[in-house]
């Protein structure tokens, strides 16, 4: 009974000294819940520095959702806390502290922060004080576990006034205003909390589909008005700033050419968060034939050239990148595409990364969620995260480049390109194996102007590469000399239009001019890059081949790839490349 005593009394002690430590700088609508995590962070060029320390830091992670969850268009809206969006568990917090996490981003939705209020209202002066103490809790649990927290409003450029009914931020000024006057009174409750991390101002603003309104062109302008908002009130924690069409790493240099945001501290505290998938739609669905299980073959090709763009973007502009979200799906076969990542991007560069994602497996509502860590049988994702934790680093060095070409067509499935989606004119094209030897037969059915072009859908940055090679041979007296040779350059979201072609077409080089002399079946074709890419738009998402003849035209094709740098050259003109 003694016993039983005494430890009722530590628990009492306890217990204040925990409403004590809640209850710090709670005046004026501030709150500083957490207990163990001391720090907070800048950047100098592309590093994330400790004030306190000056040390260099990479965090690893993963997104602990719930608080966003519900289905906007089935559910009740902004629905019931235990049936359309839930509280993360606190052993989810001991289960990635094991696995080695140091930060969590936590989803939060918009509408749920300011119940209640609509477009007659004046903008709130306060956020819902349920909802924030739910957030407040996470806050508690996370940092009960030395890991640091960021938030994400989860709403992808929209905010949803009930049931299916969505209003695009992008074209309202008045959400725009909304938006941020959120922000500046979620900053000033945590402005005074080490434990946060910082802010992530929107996820994934939206891509203008066909037919739809919502869109983000105006994102540049919302974000630097939010990052505006933030700094009237909070000086101290990093600003998470996604980029156009879904934030989606592999396009980022097309829809956000340059940094687009500017901080109003010194030193800045601006950091630029894309996301990475790796299935072959870039839709982080997963869902192509036996993809939930294993990689879409030659997904080297796939990882190399989801990164690469954005990497290269922030090694261009001396700029901070933190992965948002990275997802796989649970399988051995997923781990080894997910290591290889680490491995050969995340690691060398020292760059931070939070996997997607982690909820308690009864509260996945939305489809049968097969990226979800917590509900992987055997840890796959997290066992790669145990492997490659955060924490300080003094050098970093750029990426392990593997594979050094840029497999267009090799035979099989293109990947990641597409002839299918990329020809016009009566043109037919077949993949065609004779012996295990495989190529792509391209027919031409009608002269003058026909052609096939190998479609990329968000391009690739040719900074990284030299010269296009190919295997090309032709059926007898088929001939080649007026075919032309060309690529196209995407445009992004906001620039509509046609895609530019290169060269213009009085200056398109014929196949002829590099096509070696002889009579082999096969024949290797190397064209350099500066005969066929616009120097001033490097990004290509097409490589054409043109029918300028007056007859029916008949070749195959193999082993299409655009060729790496050598292994001693510097990239271009931007930082040195170290490539091992």
């Amino acid at each position: 009974m003694k016993g039983q005593k005494l430890f009722s009394v530590l628990v009492v002690v306890v217990l204040v000294a925990l409403s004590v430590r809640a209850g710090y700088g709670a005046e004026n609508g501030e709150t500083a819940v957490g207990q163990n995590v001391p720090e907070y962070f800048h950047t100098e060029g592309s590093d994330l520095v400790s004030d306190s320390t000056g040390q260099k830091k990479s965090f690893r992670g993963v997104n602990v959702t719930g608080l966003e969850y519900g289905s906007f268009f089935d559910n009740p809206y902004p629905g019931q806390l235990g049936t359309d969006y839930f509280l993360p568990r606190a052993e989810d917090f001991f289960n990635l502290k094991e696995a080695g996490a140091n930060v969590v981003r936590v989803p939060i939705e918009w509408a749920r922060l300011i119940t209640g209020w609509k477009p007659t209202d004046p903008l709130p002066d306060s956020l819902d004080s349920q909802y924030l103490n739910l957030i407040d809790e996470v806050v508690r649990m996370s940092s009960s576990r030395e890991i640091y927290v960021i938030f994400d409003l989860h709403d992808f450029l929209k905010y949803w006034e009930g049931k299916s009914a969505q209003v695009c931020v992008d074209s309202s000024a008045l959400h725009q205003q909304l938006l941020a006057r959120t922000w500046k009174i979620l900053a000033t409750r945590y402005r005074n909390e080490p434990a946060v991390l910082g802010y992530d101002i929107m996820n994934e603003p939206v891509r203008r589909e066909t037919g739809e309104s919502c869109g983000s062109c105006n994102w540049p302008e919302i974000a630097q008005s939010v990052v505006n908002a933030i700094r009237s009130v909070d000086t101290k924690h990093l600003i998470f700033v996604e980029g156009k069409n879904y934030s989606l790493a592999g396009n980022w240099s097309i829809e956000n050419p340059a940094p687009f945001v500017t901080d109003t501290v010194t030193p800045p505290r601006i950091v630029y968060s894309p996301h990475i998938f790796l299935d072959a739609n870039n839709d982080s669905r997963y869902d192509q034939a036996d993809e939930a299980v294993e990689p879409i073959e030659n997904w080297p090709y796939y990882v190399r050239d989801r990164f690469l763009p954005v990497f290269d973007w922030s090694r261009k502009y001396d700029v901070p990148i933190f992965l948002g979200e990275l997802g796989v799906p649970c399988s051995l076969e997923w781990k080894a595409v997910l290591n290889h990542a680490f491995v050969s991007f995340l690691e060398p560069t020292q760059t931070s990364v939070l996997l997607w994602h982690y909820i308690d497996p009864v509260h996945c509502l939305i489809g049968p969620c097969p990226l979800n860590l917590a509900a992987c049988p055997g840890n796959y994702q997290l066992q790669v995260l145990e492997q490659h934790p955060g924490g300080v680093y003094s050098t970093k060095s750029g990426p392990q480049v593997v594979p050094r070409e840029s497999l267009i067509y090799g035979g099989g499935r293109l990947n990641p390109w597409d002839a299918g989606n990329g020809y016009w004119g009566d043109v037919r094209v077949n993949t065609d194996c004779v012996n295990g030897d495989c190529f792509l037969s391209v027919e031409f059915w009608k002269p003058n102007y026909d052609g096939v072009k190998f479609a990329h859908h968000y391009g690739v940055d040719t900074n990284w590469y030299v010269t296009l090679t190919f295997e090309i041979g032709f059926l007898p007296g088929g001939g080649s000399e007026n075919f032309k040779v060309f690529t196209t350059s995407p445009n992004g979201d906001c620039r509509p239009g046609l895609n530019p072609e290169y060269p213009i077409y009085e200056e398109r080089p014929t196949l002829q001019e590099f096509l070696p002399a002889g009579s082999a079946a096969w024949r290797k074709v190397e064209i350099p890059l500066t005969r066929i890419v616009d120097p001033s738009h490097p990004i290509i998402n097409g490589i054409a081949f043109q029918n300028m003849g007056s007859v029916q035209k008949v070749f195959y094709l193999k082993n299409v790839m655009l060729e790496q740098l050598p292994v001693n050259r510097p990239f271009k003109s931007f930082l040195p490349l170290v490539l091992k």
